[in-house]
């Protein structure tokens, strides 16, 4: 594995991009709300994104061999034992071919030295990954569940140096874009987005899947609210697949609880304590200026005795080229009410520009911090330490950033990235935080491992 330990140079950035800081001194903030000066770069200039506050690159990984795309998509953490999602040239990807790639499938990474992170294994799948959070562990760590675009995959990882398949679910129509997974009163739940929710059990022993229920919340006359011009084209397919899940047995209530980031629809609480009956709960929509949002992400966490979840947008559309990508904290303490505590968007108040400066995925760290993965913004650490205080300032306050900057040579050969515009060095897409440490997938640039230091 290619190691570099690197102590990057605190710069101010704002997400238009690179800033000539002003002379300050030494950042003891984030610009906002000064008024940074934007200079114009080539996105695609690895070396222009040498911006970091207050984290530092560790170590670095591309996963790939020189020139070839790593993919890098998504991340899951079990003790030291980091699954890295990697998709490299699927068809949505490269312009219409699908090809066969080296790092189409998951690395297993040995995390427990930070700074010297080691490859165990990789699992190899014939066909790409779906493009976002599509690795996750099982709660005994045996297991990877892989979303794959026909199919969700058990790998059985009990010896990380030989990942080997275990079972698989076609859903070839709708594939699985998102999984999650979590442990029920004994029971192992899969939970994958492919139009709709669609709930499992996993029995490891017989290695075996079974589909318990399928919850699609969008109607007819729902997707019909509100005419969205020429993004309308896109907008009921989107809308009935969903996005992103997070699912728990309830510490408080004890009900086994579902958090769906419903594209247009919204966030959707719903109750799987009879995982073949779900049952909505609750709804929470954004309003105001640019809305209907994309609810793209979400995560739950209980923190100063509130349920709280951090919900991200996905920022991609025409209507939206100007406007900043949003991450709302709800209170979700009464379920069956949802409040917005704060929202959260980008310092230097930079548009989305087709996805390049949208957010993308999150995670909410048991003391209460909240690591970000913002494409070609990079990886952010925000603090939700003192709810009180968020809050009251509506927002939630900035810990640290850094830009991965390293480049492995690849460059796209025609249209990148579905359609949407993911042409630049980083374009960071999941991130996963254990104590100080930071562990990012980068989709052109490859695995990166961070260390927050505070100021």
């Amino acid at each position: 594995m290619r190691a570099v330990t690197v102590l990057v140079p605190a710069l101010l950035l704002a997400l238009a991009g690179c800033f000539s800081p002003p002379d300050v001194g030494g950042p003891a903030a984030l610009p906002s709300p000064l008024d940074p000066f934007l200079v114009q770069h080539d996105h695609w200039d690895a070396s222009a994104h040498a911006l970091a506050w207050n984290v530092r690159e560790l170590a670095w990984d591309a996963l790939a061999s020189p020139g070839a795309r790593p993919g890098a998509h998504s991340v899951d953490l079990h003790g030291d034992l980091l699954a890295v999602g990697t998709a490299g040239e699927s068809a949505s990807l490269t312009g219409g071919v699908n090809r066969p790639s080296e790092t189409n499938g998951f690395v297993l990474v040995d995390v427990a030295d930070p700074a010297a992170p080691r490859v165990l294994g990789k699992y190899h799948t014939d066909s790409p990954l779906s493009a976002d959070r599509t690795v996750v562990f099982s709660a005994d760590g045996k297991t990877v569940f892989v979303g794959g675009l026909g199919e969700v995959i058990a790998v059985d990882v009990s010896d990380p140096a030989a990942p080997a398949e275990a079972a698989r679910f076609p859903n070839p129509r709708d594939g699985a874009h998102t999984v999650f997974a979590a442990e029920v009163d004994g029971t192992q739940f899969v939970y994958v987005i492919g139009n709709g929710l669609l709930t499992f059990s996993y029995d490891a022993a017989k290695k075996e899947f079974t589909l318990l229920s399928r919850y699609i919340t969008a109607t007819p006359e729902g997707l019909l609210d509100t005419p969205l011009g020429p993004d309308g084209a896109t907008y009921a397919r989107r809308d009935v697949y969903g996005h992103d899940v997070f699912a728990e047995k309830d510490p408080v209530t004890g009900r086994h609880l579902a958090y769906v980031a419903y594209a247009y629809e919204g966030v959707k609480i719903v109750d799987l304590s009879n995982p073949r009956l779900p049952v909505e709960v609750a709804t929470w929509r954004a309003s105001g200026e640019g809305a209907p949002w994309y609810t793209h992400t979400i995560w739950v966490a209980h923190l100063e005795g509130r349920r709280v979840a951090v919900v991200g947008t996905e920022v991609f559309e025409n209507r939206h080229l100007t406007t900043p990508s949003p991450v709302w904290v709800l209170d979700l303490t009464e379920l069956e009410s949802p409040k917005l505590l704060a929202t959260w968007t980008n310092p230097g108040g930079k548009g989305s520009d087709n996805l390049l400066f949208s957010a993308h995925d999150l995670r909410i760290t048991p003391e209460g911090l909240v690591a970000l993965s913002h494409y070609h913004g990079g990886v952010w650490v925000l603090d939700l330490r003192d709810l009180a205080a968020v809050e009251a300032a509506g927002t939630v306050p900035n810990l640290g950033y850094i830009l991965p900057h390293r480049d492995n040579g690849w460059r796209p050969e025609g249209p990148c990235c579905f359609n949407l515009n993911l042409g630049g060095i980083p374009a960071t897409m999941d991130v996963v935080m254990r104590g100080n440490h930071l562990f990012a997938a980068d989709f052109h640039t490859g695995f990166y491992a961070f260390e927050y230091v505070p100021s």
